[in-house]
């Protein structure tokens, strides 16, 4: 069997000690799998996503991403970590306005040698690596390339940051709320690109929305719930 891409325990979170805010007593997620987690707004969606990326620390319990107790690690290590093995779509995209698509693609890479060295190893150069995942998603002609992010639809914003969440092959891409500014057709299109995109470069996909209807797309779904004892579960 291979490693689990995040193995939770137990796992208990309150900002400030003022409320329980989120409790997992238990969430394995296989390499390769691609699971979408709905939870409504307020529902620790947010919560979930910095402690799985280490930026904030559980209560108690524990949080394996590939096999690392993401809990124990410093702030500098967890960041290393983060950029190393995590590609993240995020929700307003986040992609750098003054950055043509190549380079907003390719920043990933400053900050993470591994990710560097695969591309490199895959396409040839960082550049070209960047060239052929937008190509992949149907982002290819040269004076598109060229422009800044800000000329390009909201469907073409999300397929750049498609592409720099896949550059380097991280083991785990994040999707946060990446299809709320999309029509249904656009959004569907989306997702079924993604999926395919994790699938090629071996990457394991967890969606997280507020939208049920998008759970069609996947095989397994998790849903952060109300606890009894307060706060959200799943």
């Amino acid at each position: 069997m291979s490693q689990a891409a995040i193995e939770i325990e137990s796992l208990s979170f309150a900002w400030k000690k003022e409320a329980l805010t989120l409790q997992i007593p238990q969430l394995a997620i296989q390499s390769g799998e691609r699971v979408f987690i709905k939870g409504r707004s307020g529902s620790g969606k947010s919560t979930l996503l910095n402690l799985l990326g280490g930026m904030i620390k559980p209560d108690s319990g524990t949080i394996n991403i590939l096999g690392k107790n993401i809990g124990h690690l410093s702030s500098s290590q967890a960041d290393h970590f983060r950029a190393d093995r995590l590609g993240v779509i995020f929700q307003q995209f986040n992609l750098l306005p003054y950055l043509n698509l190549v380079e907003n693609v390719t920043l990933p890479c400053r900050f993470s040698r591994r990710r560097l060295l695969k591309a490199k190893e895959n396409y040839g150069s960082l550049e070209q690596a960047a060239i052929e995942l937008l190509a992949e998603l149907g982002l290819d002609s040269t004076e598109l390339l060229n422009r800044s992010v800000r000329e390009l639809s909201t469907g073409q914003q999300q397929r750049v940051a498609l592409a720099r969440a896949l550059i380097g092959q991280p083991n785990l891409i994040i999707a946060d709320e990446p299809t709320s500014a999309l029509d249904t057709e656009h959004r569907d299109r989306f997702i079924e690109l993604l999926s395919q995109q994790c699938e090629r470069h071996h990457s394991t996909l967890l969606f997280v929305s507020h939208d049920e209807s998008l759970k069609k797309h996947f095989s397994r779904v998790e849903v952060l719930q109300p606890n009894p004892a307060g706060g959200f579960c799943i």
